[in-house]
């Protein structure tokens, strides 16, 4: 199915808009190759979350929960624990 033809009109109503609002659910990425949450193939399948009351009453969950945590974290100051301190330190006690 080719949309050329449909995506130059929408392109063409966009531009001589003053205002537009786009509504679009999880499809618009998945159909893009981005993995969604919920299906038998998504993220939550592969990495169950870690619910609240397991992450209260286990060190384990914590410890997988803060592990995610700095593993998949983009902040800068997370960049900076990398370089600096992997593999060199364990969770204080506390912590864990």
């Amino acid at each position: 199915m080719d949309l050329t033809p449909d995506v130059a009109a929408l392109r063409r109503l966009i531009q001589s808009s003053r205002r537009a609002v786009v509504f679009t659910g999880a499809g618009i990425s998945t159909e893009s190759g981005i993995p969604d949450f919920r299906s038998p193939t998504g993220i939550w399948a592969r990495m169950k979350p870690i619910d609240f009351r397991d992450y209260v009453a286990s060190a384990a969950a914590r410890r997988d929960a803060w592990g995610r945590k700095f593993a998949n974290d983009p902040h800068g100051g997370t960049q900076a624990k990398r370089a600096g301190c992997a593999g060199r330190h364990s969770p204080h006690p506390v912590e864990a």
